[in-house]
């Protein structure tokens, strides 16, 4: 009789166990739930534009300029700089253009935008530079003769009343003082890319 009173009295703590894993069960389910129906109905828009910074910009419009195919496609612009760097004479030259001539397909900039896309050599060891003049404008022909740099352009007609070396110096030295700029190893030589595309 000990024996059947002892086994009665477990039964209702199992039962109880059961009910309540039951309803936490039911109650994570439902929460889990009608968080994920609120999550889904509920998106949050941010204004892109407000926050968007011209280093930003200019960093991706870079990686894009890059990334450009040549006209036959058979490389990219980086490529094509690396192979500049690695060559001489008349093949340095033909491949100086086609980069100038692949950039400029791009409409880099808006109509009240400035940019100068610029690349150089520089010595990886030490702190010794290599530098010429701009190789070239988009408002002017390139100019034939700077082995030691790509250099391209845009001053907005209109910001200046005459252009003059000095008016392009100028403006080409404050844009680079806010240009972002990205390292090509090429060889032991390393190739400085400095990009700004934005107000001048």
């Amino acid at each position: 009789m000990g024996f059947n009173v002892s086994k009665k009295g477990q039964i209702p703590p199992t039962l109880t166990w059961i009910v309540a894993f039951l309803i936490i069960f039911f109650i994570m389910l439902l929460f889990i739930s009608s968080t994920a129906i609120l999550a889904a109905q509920r998106t949050i828009k941010i204004d892109t534009s407000k926050y968007d910074s011209y280093k930003s910009r200019s960093t991706r419009t870079l990686i894009s300029i890059l990334d450009t195919p040549t006209s036959d496609e058979k490389t990219t612009v980086k490529e094509l700089i690396r192979q500049w760097e690695a060559s001489q004479g008349e093949e340095r030259e033909n491949l100086k253009q086609e980069a100038i001539n692949t950039i400029t397909r791009w409409k880099i900039s808006e109509e009240k935008e400035c940019y100068i896309f610029s690349a150089r050599n520089e010595v990886s060891q030490g702190s010794q530079k290599t530098s010429s003049e701009p190789i070239g404008y988009e408002t002017v022909q390139a100019a034939p003769d700077a082995r030691n740099s790509i250099e391209i352009h845009n001053i907005v007609p209109g910001k200046v009343n005459k252009i003059t070396n000095g008016n392009i110096n100028y403006i080409r030295n404050s844009l680079l003082q806010k240009a972002v700029d990205i390292y090509l190893i090429s060889g032991d030589e390393r190739i400085k890319i400095s990009f700004y595309v934005g107000a001048c």
